[in-house]
């Protein structure tokens, strides 16, 4: 009789780990709390992300005098520097790579730890869903660590990091563009924040009782009236920083807000083109 009991209680197991989630989110689950596990919950990839910028913080604040001059002359993105394109004054890999480079430099650890929150906050919905085979779950699924199941980690991490970085790219291109010949210069994520502030907002809809929950079903379109309102007051609060900012406090550091619309309109546009990436294996 033991051992009939124990192999339907091991068929059951085998059964519910085949069913698929549940439309709504079980009783037991509090989906108010899947902000605050992003914190310790979220995926690899945005944790690595994160220990990245803190290890060149550190480097930058604490390490050899030289290293640290090193990494501001050619890690940040200065406008001026690209004068000097066609000429043979510099390797045309120092024009490239602070592209890069200025991502995961800060101009303070304040500056960090709010775009790190924000990583956590916007990427993490953003990473599980690329993580995620959408046909293997109901389309209003709310993405949680307690909801879901990562049927590609790998690939969907490579996508989240292949996104973040060119985000970042389009963002610094734009910032040269705008401030060509104007001494000007960049550090810090938040272009690729941006980028994926908006990718999260257009995976979003309203779940009744819980507010705006990130799901995985299909990205909202550019003309719902809710990215349609979102974006507007992002795009007006960066444009509102760029002419008061420095009426509002003079000696603060300078912000710089046209980067931050860049990345949040290539986040809008592209992140559509990368979800169909994460799921074109299985079409």
């Amino acid at each position: 009789m033991s051992k009939n009991k124990t192999i339907m209680r091991l068929n059951c197991t085998i059964s519910a780990m085949k069913a698929k989630p549940l439309d709504h989110p079980p009783e037991t689950h509090d989906p108010s709390n899947n902000k605050a596990q992003w914190a310790y919950r979220a995926p690899t990839i945005i944790n690595s992300l994160i220990v990245i910028m803190v290890a060149v913080s550190l480097l930058l604040s604490f390490g050899p005098k030289d290293l640290m001059l090193y990494f501001r002359v050619w890690g940040t993105l200065y406008t001026d520097r690209y004068l000097y394109i066609g000429s043979d004054f510099m390797s045309p890999v120092l024009f490239v790579s602070p592209l890069l480079t200025y991502i995961f430099l800060h101009g303070g650890w304040l500056h960090l730890f709010m775009n790190s929150v924000f990583l956590l906050a916007f990427g993490a919905p953003v990473a599980y869903r690329l993580m995620s085979d959408l046909k293997a779950f109901s389309p209003e699924t709310i993405i949680s660590p307690d909801t879901i199941v990562l049927t590609r980690p790998f690939r969907g991490s490579l996508l989240f990091l292949l996104f973040f970085l060119l985000a970042g790219v389009f963002s610094g291109i734009v910032f040269v563009a705008l401030h060509f010949g104007n001494n000007a210069s960049v550090v810090g994520a938040s272009g690729s924040v941006s980028a994926l502030m908006a990718a999260a907002i257009r995976i979003a809809i309203p779940v009744k009782g819980q507010g705006m929950m990130h799901t995985l079903g299909p990205i909202l379109p550019l003309t719902d009236k809710r990215i349609v309102n979102f974006s507007a007051a992002i795009i007006g609060l960066n444009i509102f920083i760029g002419l008061f900012g420095r009426l509002i406090d003079p000696n603060g550091p300078a912000i710089a807000w046209d980067a931050h619309i860049a990345g949040y309109l290539f986040g809008l546009l592209v992140f559509p083109l990368f979800d169909w990436a994460a799921q074109s294996t299985n079409r």
